[in-house]
């Protein structure tokens, strides 16, 4: 006979506990540390089964055999629909069926049908093949080079609204890596055509690389 489990109920401090400590693990793992979140992941999982492990008192198979392994086992569809994603949105590439989905919706479709189909199409794609980012990568990426095709704009193909604002208002970049070319000039530095550019140069001149003008 299994010998039986005894644990004490989880009050709100403990749900409040694991939550902080979760918490504190994600902020201060990214934050501070700058570790991957996959590792922050499996330290809260190492966190929250210590908890309750050794507060609690829940036992090893109430933990896994009882609470994981059937979570496990409801999500495996899912799991197994986002594994299969990948190889469906290859195999339909290189077999040519996104180019022949191209070529027979530009004979089939027109300007005047071509959103109310495309929502159907996706619509039904979503539901046969049960994922909707399947479908935004193979559908999607036929029917964006159809609208194209049709003269129809891409941002309303995608179902979005595209907002360009004023050239005026569109320097802002440009105006800072401008000043930060400035800063450096004025500091003597010069840059051979070999220079690397990264998107996020510290500020400390000892780690610029800076080489300075004879």
């Amino acid at each position: 006979m299994a010998k039986q489990e005894h644990r004490e109920d989880i009050s709100l401090a403990g749900a409040l506990t694991a939550l902080g400590g979760i918490l504190a693990i994600l902020a201060g793992g990214t934050l501070t540390f700058g570790i991957h979140i996959a590792v922050l992941l499996a330290l809260c999982g190492v966190f929250t089964t210590g908890l309750f492990r050794l507060k609690y008192g829940f036992g090893w198979r109430l933990l896994f055999i009882d609470g994981v392994l059937p979570m496990v086992s409801r999500a495996s569809g899912a799991l197994g629909i986002l594994l299969s994603v990948g190889p469906l949105i290859a195999a339909w590439t290189l077999s040519g069926t996104i180019p022949y989905l191209v070529f027979t919706g530009l004979d089939i479709l027109t300007p005047r049908i071509f959103l109310p189909a495309a929502f159907l199409l996706c619509s039904f794609a979503s539901l046969l093949t049960g994922t909707s980012w399947g479908t935004a990568a193979t559908f999607g990426v036929a029917l964006t080079a159809i609208a194209g095709g049709l003269g129809i704009p891409a941002a309303a193909a995608a179902g979005a609204r595209l907002v360009i604002p004023p050239p005026a208002l569109c320097t802002d970049n440009g105006a800072m890596v401008a000043w930060a070319g400035a800063e450096r000039l004025a500091l003597g530095a010069v840059d051979g055509f070999d220079f690397a550019a990264r998107a996020r140069w510290p500020l400390d001149d000892a780690d610029m690389g800076i080489t300075h003008a004879a």
